[in-house]
């Protein structure tokens, strides 16, 4: 009996046409586009017709930038520090230069840390803060 409904289902086979298949194409903005077109002319954020009909974008992949006034610069996709790592000092949103240390006060300094977008402040050293007059 195996036998038979294999043979059924070879013969059927081989006296049917093969099912045509509908040519992929996606379509974006009215647009129709073949499996492989860029569909998308941001070369910073590319997307493509994929050969199942479905349009994909590929994910920008920035470093992180290590300064508060990065600037993506002409021609480019990634944002840049042109001005070297720096932050923001925090009463006067002032920036200042990483690795350097600013007086805020006579008791309190602060400090542009890597890869902060604020100043550390801290009491200044050797120095004690005003006692209270009671």
């Amino acid at each position: 009996m195996l036998l038979f409904v294999l043979g059924c289902i070879l013969f059927a086979s081989a006296n049917s046409e093969p099912p045509k298949q509908a040519a992929v194409e996606c379509e974006y903005n009215n647009k129709k586009f073949k499996p492989g077109d860029l569909v998308t002319g941001d070369k910073c954020d590319p997307c493509f017709c994929s050969s199942f009909g479905a349009v994909y974008c590929e994910l920008r992949q920035c470093p992180p930038v290590t300064c508060v006034d990065a600037s993506v610069p002409e021609g480019e996709c990634c944002p840049v520090c042109s001005n070297g790592p720096n932050c923001y000092l925090y009463t006067k949103r002032t920036i200042i230069p990483g690795g350097s240390v600013y007086s805020m006060t006579d008791f309190i300094e602060c400090e542009c840390v890597p890869n902060s977008m604020w100043a550390s402040c801290r009491p200044k050293k050797g120095n004690n803060f005003p006692q209270p007059i009671l």
